[in-house]
């Protein structure tokens, strides 16, 4: 069974048409070179162009194969193509024999010329051969010349006669007057007084001319010369100088034979275009690949291994052809031997037989090399140089160009600085040659290349580099830490040397890679080395925007915590942390905790200190507090202690010298809690007054950032926005008020040409909202195209940075159900007011306020089209649903009130009564310390 599946595997035919193709390439390009690593499928590929040149009886197909050593030696490779042309297609090289016979005299001068002695001689009588067909004579005049010069014993040496026999046909010549005769009698007339090193030079001259000779009488005729294990011609003397001297011949009959065809199948490709131009148009060289998944599937389901976790674990091995074809008889040897399905483990290893091929084709020095370089994933010439001088390989700086050049030895990348990778099969051997033979050099090699990566990254620190190389250098250093540390000491590893690297390349998306790929092994036992790891990963998390992954690592950092002082970043960077993106009332008051635990706590662990001992985590945690209790809606209290705790921080940093850009940021703050403390407690013409004394604090800041930065800074930007909102809060319909919109509009506008050109993912969220307001602008404007454009650009911001589902974009459909309300189009503006209600609701199912403003304009669309009942249904039960400290409250009773008394048609009612009741009494709250804020500002989802 094994014989036959050996032949069916063998003569397998997969994936290989396009090569067999290159017949088209005829008579474009005479010479069509196949290469690739052993067992890849070169010689199988010839054998079916072999086929399909012998179907045709006009083709002369002659074969060669350099895995026979005598086949390697020109005269002997000459005189075998010869032999065939001879025998399979009774085709004479009278020149070429009677230089051969001078060529094999010279070599062997004391031996007398014997039939059974010359190679591939054919059996006919040699005399009358040569005669017949070099000079073309008739019998008559055969038997004339073979008088006159054959008077000799049969024990005569052959060649001995030779200068007499072109002697006495040197008159027939004359009389015939064959230019070709004449040329070649000359040319043979001149081997007489060289050496035998000289004659064979001349051989493939003599063979092509009789051979284009015969091609040119026969026109009919095409030949084909197929050339096998090309790289054996080279064995046991490698390296550039041989590899030219050895096959310069076969280059030069090429040249001499014009029409005909060559294949050439080789491990490694020629260089020939490299040394001669010449090749540029008449060399096709096709480098034979592996297996495609798909086909490598398709053999071994053809070979009988059926089962799919056998199937992937053979090809994750090799899709190499011969090595499927291996695995596939281990195959069905094991389950002969055992009569039961192999495990999946028997197929782990690569099969014996790839490994000796290679060892048989390769020089020891080569041999060590091949050793040495699988150890790394990639290499470059420089660690070709290091590890090859470390190790003693036996290869250095001139062999680097040949090593790389042969057939298991891939390009990983192009560019100024090459990357070379080993085959991955025989990359896999390797290991495993070395693994259970010379275990002892696998750590040394992996700690060669530890010292030169660390060097590497020593250097980054002083001189960046492309990003690519410091991927490869960060990602390749630890690679090997990990072949050699235990996954605690990684980490440290990693936190001590790598993380400073990975903060100057402000790459997101590589160092979290990188932080997950060391931390995924650590046990939690390990403690507080992995939770700064957590620590410093869900800060990344937070920067790209993923809050609850980045809150869910820093809960696990600061349960892994046991040094107070941690305890007291972590807790404010976790209060932080709740307050970004999706904000819910129970996040809001749990990091209202949690910021005044860690400022309890600063304070107790250094009791006999100012502020902690740590002046700057005091108002870092402080500030953090501060603009926490901006956020709380409608409460003039929490405004006014963000004022005092702003005021606070201002007059320490100013008192302690910090930096101007540190200071006008606390400044900013301040500003923009002042104008949020207004905004619910003044009203009326007093109110826009006291609003309007804010102005000239916000340009304050925005000319100092702009001193600082420059106009054209994402800084400066951020506070044109929140200029922009200061302007809107201004502004109205009122025509006396309109222009604090337009001024508004024009910093908006301004700000996102600042974000656009800055084109950084982490201002993304920030020119969406730009986005938003402009938006807005266009709808107060009747601007409605230009609106639903801004609106769309804000969308895709807010999906990138925060996912397809977060507040800001449903705030953005209510605005399109706005628009839609004032085109009439009801229909389409129902559907994006509850869309956007169904967003709000899976965010913040506990939390109706998030679904306010979305179920007030659906209260209004009922009005509108004179639902009245519907409208009071629904302003009725939003009433019953939020806080009466909600910002939307008193907005929702004046509605339902309205809607209560159209439903009536104009009846005042005790429930009438009751609403107004409520309306009064929550007004009353303002005087009480809370407030009702402006819900006419820019970013704000908008009410019909």
């Amino acid at each position: 069974m094994e014989d036959r599946l050996y032949h069916k595997l063998i003569n397998k035919f997969i994936g290989r048409e396009n090569y067999v193709g290159v017949i088209n390439e005829f008579p474009r390009k005479p010479v069509q070179f196949f290469y690739g690593i052993g067992g890849i499928g070169k010689t199988y590929i010839s054998k079916r162009i072999i086929e399909f040149m012998e179907d045709n009886s006009d083709n002369i197909v002659l074969k060669i194969d350099f895995s026979i050593p005598e086949h390697r030696e020109k005269s002997h490779a000459l005189s075998f193509l010869k032999y065939q042309l001879s025998a399979k297609y009774n085709i004479k090289l009278p020149a070429f024999e009677m230089a051969y016979l001078h060529y094999w005299h010279k070599t062997q001068p004391y031996s007398p010329i014997l039939r059974e002695d010359i190679p591939y001689l054919d059996e006919v009588d040699l005399t009358n051969d040569i005669l017949r067909d070099y000079f073309s004579l008739d019998s008559n005049s055969l038997k004339q010349v073979s008088k006159d010069i054959f008077e000799a014993s049969e024990e005569i040496p052959w060649v001995r006669v030779l200068p007499k026999l072109i002697k006495a046909t040197h008159k027939l010549n004359r009389a015939k007057n064959d230019v070709v005769i004449k040329r070649k009698n000359k040319h043979l007339s001149k081997l007489i007084a060289k050496d035998a090193s000289e004659i064979l030079k001349y051989l493939p001259e003599f063979f092509a001319q009789d051979l284009i000779d015969y091609l040119k009488e026969n026109g009919e005729k095409n030949c084909y010369i197929f050339i096998d294990t090309y790289e054996n011609l080279w064995t046991g003397q490698r390296g550039w100088g041989s590899l030219s001297l050895k096959d310069h011949w076969i280059r030069e009959l090429i040249k001499l034979t014009p029409g005909v065809q060559w294949f050439i199948c080789g491990r490694d490709n020629v260089p020939w275009k490299k040394e001669d131009e010449y090749w540029e148009g008449q060399l096709n060289d096709l480098e034979v690949l592996e297996f495609s998944e798909l086909e490598s599937k398709e053999y071994l389901i053809d070979a009988g291994v059926l089962e799919p976790e056998i199937q992937s674990e053979i090809i994750s091995t090799s899709k190499v052809p011969e090595n499927l074809r291996l695995s596939a008889l281990r195959y069905h040897q094991l389950r002969e031997q055992f009569d039961a399905t192999p495990s999946v483990e028997e197929f782990e290893k690569i099969p014996n037989d790839l490994f000796e091929r290679f060892e048989n084709y390769l020089q020891k020095a080569e041999r060590d090399t091949l050793f040495t370089l699988a150890v790394p994933r990639f290499w470059n010439k420089e660690m070709f140089l290091l590890l090859t001088k470390e190790l003693s390989t036996g290869l250095n700086i001139f062999d680097y160009r040949s090593f790389v050049d042969l057939s298991f030895v891939k390009k990983r990348s192009q560019g100024p600085e090459e990357e070379w990778v080993i085959e991955k099969s025989l990359r896999k051997a390797a290991l495993e040659h070395l693994s259970n033979h010379f275990p002892e050099t696998i750590p040394f090699i992996q700690e060669t290349l530890i010292l030169y990566y660390k060097e590497k990254l020593t250097a980054l620190k002083k001189n960046f580099v492309s990003m690519d190389s410091v991927r490869k250098i960060i990602f390749e250093y630890l690679y090997l830490l990990k072949s050699t540390l235990s996954n605690q000491e990684l980490l440290q590893v990693f936190l001590v040397e790598i993380k400073e690297i990975l903060t100057t390349l402000e790459d997101d998306e590589l160092t979290i890679a990188l932080y997950e790929e060391v931390i995924t092994e650590v046990h939690e036992q390990e403690g507080r080395v992995l939770g700064v790891a957590y620590a410093d990963l869900s800060a990344l998390y937070e920067h790209v925007g993923n809050f609850s992954l980045a809150e869910s690592l820093l809960r696990k950092a600061l349960d892994l915590s046991d040094n107070p002082m941690d305890q007291v970043k972590l807790k404010s960077n976790l209060a932080s942390l709740l307050t970004s993106g999706r904000i819910s009332k129970g996040k809001l008051e749990e990091a209202t905790r949690l910021y005044k635990e860690s400022i309890n706590e600063l304070l107790s662990t250094n009791v006999n200190t100012s502020y902690g001992g740590d002046l700057k985590l005091y108002l870092e945690i402080k500030e953090g507090f501060a603009v926490l209790q901006c956020m709380y809606p409608g409460n003039v209290q929490s405004k006014q202690n963000a004022l005092n705790i702003f005021q606070e921080i201002y007059q320490l940093k100013k008192a302690n010298d910090y930096h101007l850009e540190s200071l006008m940021n606390t400044f900013h703050n301040l500003v923009m809690a002042k104008t949020e403390k207004l905004a619910l407690i003044s009203s009326g013409l007093q109110g826009i007054k006291e609003k309007v004394s804010l102005k000239e604090d916000y340009k304050s800041v925005l000319k100092t950032y702009t001193e600082l930065y420059g106009l054209e800074d994402e800084r400066v930007a951020f506070v044109m926005s929140s200029f922009g909102d200061f302007y809107w809060s201004l502004g109205s319909r009122m025509s006396a008020l309109s222009n604090f919109r337009t001024r508004a509009f024009h910093l908006f506008k301004k700000a996102a040409e600042i974000y656009e050109a800055s084109n950084d993912y982490n201002s993304l969220v920030e020119l969406a909202r730009v986005y938003h307001s402009l938006g807005q602008y266009y709808i107060e404007k009747g601007l409605y195209e230009n609106a639903i454009e801004f609106y769309e650009k804000a969308t895709d911001g807010y999906d990138e940075y925060y996912g397809p589902l977060n507040e800001e974009s449903a705030n953005v459909l209510n605005d399109v159900g706005v628009i839609y309300m004032h085109e009439k189009k009801y229909k389409s503006a129902r559907l994006k007011f509850e869309e956007a209600m169904a967003i709000n609701e899976s965010l913040y199912p506990d939390e109706p306020s998030k679904t306010a403003v979305s179920k007030i304009n659906l209260g209004h669309l009922y009005g509108e089209r004179g639902a009245y009942r519907k409208a009071v249904r629904t302003f009725r039960d939003l009433s019953n649903e939020i806080e009466e400290t909600d910002s939307h409250y008193i907005e929702i009773l004046r509605h339902y009130k309205n809607y209560h008394w159209l439903k009536n048609r104009g009846t005042i009612d005790k429930k009438f009564e009751e609403i107004e009741l409520e309306i009064k009494r929550v007004v009353a709250l303002k005087r009480k310390g809370y407030g009702v804020e402006d819900l006419d500002s820019a970013g704000r989802p908008r009410i019909w």
